[in-house]
């Protein structure tokens, strides 16, 4: 029985599906969602953080309201808590349900963080039957959710070690799928890894390996593939064992397949040096048609707590992608090149994730420079004139936030209350 708690839902940067599945759990928990002053608790879901400003105006706004934050920013919730109440950690079906008949209850569950010096343990329950068929507002496009986490354990990535791999059921996927089909749309299956269900055919992030198995199961008109190393031994090192005719295969692929594709790239993870931006481009096949495109996405290196290269020192060297574009280019015409963050802006989300609560306000806001050369140096500047040099080092961050790869009994169980 619903107690009548009224939540208004934060619109932020994290997309439809989020929104939807937020409303929807609260529906099935009995709350209503009100407009922002009608509310007595407000939630926001923080998937990334580049969210960040919308929780600090959503507390300036509302100085004296209980901010209730929750999303993949659980993970590393410790300086989101300068603004937030508390922060829900993990899956939050089980906390909706519990706050519609009592907050105290919902505000007493484990994977709720109140404070950065309190263990928590996520919740990884996934309530897959309440989770919607979104249409998206052009009326072309539906998404549905297809998996949680990811079974491959690349070394910087933070979904890889923050949470157990789980797959919706085949059953439910293939009927979404008859369903989008009969009403002539199209279908996004939101997952990290096409191979992930039988059922996912229209995907867009797909391994390399498993395309070149089989390219015409993957019929995306879109792809995304994780590079992410510029050399053959830096993607060993990282756990993303492609081999460069792989690589080279792979685009050839999707040129006869005529599919776009975006290829991933990391500049500055540990081993990585500037020369290897030569290698990547001379093991790309030379090629004169424009068409599809290849665009190449470059980031700079991120540390995130929780993965295996967590603890490795914030260090950034510039990348010119102006020169990557024409000299890529000029090996193959397929090649564009998307604009990046800028160094500081990189190391400013690998500080972030380090902070305590204290430290995040000291910190202020993401550096708004584009990417040029100096951009790491003065940051690093604004880093020692807060006294706040040793983050760019700090080890163990998050520690109080007990993730894991596999799922606890109270996981695999129905939601119950």
């Amino acid at each position: 029985m619903g107690i009548g708690y009224h939540l208004t839902i934060s619109k932020v940067s994290v997309g439809m599906y989020t929104e939807a599945t937020l409303k929807r759990f609260c529906e099935l928990a009995g709350m209503a969602e009100v407009t922002e002053e009608a509310a007595d608790v407000l939630l926001i879901s923080l998937c990334d953080p580049d969210d960040l400003p919308s929780l600090v105006a959503l507390r300036k706004r509302w100085p004296q309201k209980m901010i209730i934050a929750g999303g993949f920013e659980g993970y590393f919730a410790n300086p989101y808590l300068a603004w937030a109440d508390c922060f829900v950690v993990g899956e939050g079906f089980r906390f909706l349900k519990t706050l519609g008949w009592s907050k105290d209850d919902a505000l007493a569950l484990p994977n709720v963080l109140h404070n950065h010096k309190q263990d928590v343990v996520p919740d990884y329950h996934v309530e897959w039957d309440a989770m919607p068929l979104v249409k998206m507002p052009k009326g072309t496009r539906y998404y549905y959710l297809g998996a949680k986490g990811c079974k491959r354990k690349c070394k910087f990535c933070a979904t890889s070690w923050c949470m157990p791999h789980q797959l919706n059921d085949a059953r439910k996927l293939r009927s979404v799928t008859r369903y989008v089909q009969q009403d002539r749309k199209k279908l996004t299956i939101i997952s990290n890894d096409a191979e992930d269900n039988e059922a996912v055919t229209a995907s867009k992030s797909v391994r390399i390996q498993d395309y070149i198995k089989a390219p015409e199961r993957n019929k995306a008109s879109m792809l995304h593939f994780g590079v992410e190393g510029w050399t053959e031994a830096g993607r060993r090192s990282m756990g993303k064992p492609i081999s460069d005719e792989e690589l080279a295969l792979a685009i050839q692929l999707t040129k006869k397949h005529k599919q776009q594709v975006q290829l991933f790239l990391i500049a500055g993870y540990p081993g990585w040096q500037p020369a290897d931006i030569d290698t990547f481009i001379y093991a790309l096949p030379p090629g004169l048609e424009l068409y599809p495109r290849m665009l190449v996405k470059i980031t700079y290196f991120e540390s995130n707590p929780h993965a295996p290269w967590g603890d490795e020192p914030i260090n950034q060297t510039y990348v010119d992608r102006d020169d990557f574009f024409r000299r890529a280019n000029d090996q193959n015409k397929r090649v564009r090149s998307f604009p990046f963050r800028s160094t500081a802006r990189a190391a400013w989300r690998s500080v972030l994730r380090r902070c305590t609560p204290e430290e995040a306000l000291r910190l202020g806001p993401q550096p708004k420079g584009k990417n040029q050369p100096g951009e790491f140096e003065l940051f690093c500047e604004h880093l020692e004139s807060q006294g706040l040099t040793e983050l760019l080092t700090r080890r163990g961050a998050c520690s109080n936030i007990k993730t894991s790869t596999r799922l606890g009994k109270q996981d695999e169980e129905t939601a119950e209350t």
